[in-house]
């Protein structure tokens, strides 16, 4: 529950800074001369792709959160229900069976 809340949230924070973050300028990957050696291999990022990616990776971590509760919670459902209908099998088969007294 704790690990759902805070995902949650950091996804809603993400969110709205990929918004703000789009208004102003659009997610791209230019050339930058720096690096070691000052050589022309480097790239630069922006902001609102690095903040698309975030929001993307946050997703699918939330996504599978909820997909591994949402098993676990049928899974014990399931197992509750089998426990209780193999209990109340065994109640009516122990009550219709009567042991007849040695004589």
């Amino acid at each position: 529950m704790l690990a759902e809340l805070f995902l949650g949230s950091l996804l809603a924070v993400c969110v709205v800074m990929l918004l703000i973050s789009l208004w102003k300028e659009p997610p791209g990957l230019t050339g930058h001369w720096g690096g070691f050696g000052g050589n022309n291999m480097g790239w630069e990022m922006s902001k609102s792709l690095a903040l698309l990616i975030l929001t993307g990776l946050l997703v699918v971590a939330f996504t599978v959160i909820l997909t591994f509760q949402s098993k676990e919670a049928k899974a014990e459902t399931d197992t509750g229900v089998e426990t209780t209908s193999s209990i109340q099998r065994n109640e009516s088969t122990t009550s219709t069976t009567r042991k007849t007294p040695a004589r």
